[in-house]
């Protein structure tokens, strides 16, 4: 009875271990995916992003003073 415990845990342990990396690539995987759709973003978007450089948004008042 013992012997037939320790052999349905193993397989449970590998079956949970597989588990963990079908996991462990879908994570690996969705975030190349977001890697990619911001580079793709940022190149293929015109006119740049709605900040300016320093990670604020560009001002009202800024942006007549760099027209001027």
């Amino acid at each position: 009875i013992g012997y037939n415990l320790l052999l349905v845990s193993l397989r449970d342990r590998k079956f949970l271990l597989e588990d963990k990396k079908r996991l462990c690539a879908w994570a690996l995987g969705t975030a190349l995916l977001g890697i990619l759709l911001m580079v793709l973003h940022a190149e293929l978007c015109p006119g740049g992003s709605s900040t300016h450089g320093n990670g604020r948004a560009l001002t009202e008042k800024h942006a007549r003073e760099t027209l001027y």
